[in-house]
């Protein structure tokens, strides 16, 4: 979202920017960092201690971009699962339509070696 809205993000983070948010950017920076150290059910256990209110809104913050991340990661393998069927579903629909063409091609074939048969027979006859 934030490649294809870039003023969004700008827009939804204008807050942290303020002298008023030191503290809560100060958590980010410590919790952010521990990112990938902890699971969402861990953060959540640390949300139902008493901690300040920056390192709450720190790990809120985490937990979301946790969160995001699974759901892009599982939308991403959808889409590769899907690209993949639809790429077999095309290679039987191509297999399919090849092995028409040929039927196709051996009727044609055995049409013009009837006519040609019949020909033969006719100049025949005449001769």
């Amino acid at each position: 979202m934030v490649q294809m809205y870039p003023n969004v993000a700008r827009v939804r983070l204008r807050w942290l920017v303020k002298d008023e948010s030191e503290s809560i950017r100060e958590s980010l920076v410590e919790h952010l960092a521990n990112l990938a150290k902890t699971t969402v059910q861990e953060d959540d256990e640390l949300l139902s201690s008493s901690l300040p209110l920056s390192a709450q809104t720190a790990l809120e913050f985490r937990r979301h971009l946790k969160v995001a991340l699974k759901a892009q990661q599982e939308a991403d393998a959808l889409a590769a699962k899907a690209e993949a069927a639809k790429s077999e579903e095309q290679k039987r629909a191509e297999a399919e339509a090849k092995e028409q063409a040929e039927k196709e091609a051996e009727l044609k074939e055995a049409n013009a070696a009837e006519a040609r048969k019949q020909l033969l027979e006719a100049l025949e006859e005449k001769s």
